[in-house]
């Protein structure tokens, strides 16, 4: 019986692919965390609300992103 990669197993292998990382000693968690398709986002965990606002986006987006989030 062969083992069968996972569709996240195969997203990640891809995004190692994409920004070069395919030796484990080039592994970089800034440059994947850079990588990443995240954009800003709010979430509850233990009664403690965070509001995560996207540094690649100007003052003026991150404001849209916030009002979003807060639900404004």
């Amino acid at each position: 019986m062969r083992y069968t990669n996972s569709h996240l197993e195969v997203w990640i292998e891809n995004l190692y692919r994409k920004i070069d990382m395919t030796e484990p000693e080039r592994i970089n968690f800034e440059r994947i965390s850079e990588s990443l398709p995240v954009t800003s986002f709010a979430l509850k965990y233990s009664g403690i609300y965070n509001i995560c606002l996207d540094s690649r986006k100007s003052r003026v987006e991150q404001w849209y992103d916030f009002a979003q989030v807060f639900h404004i």
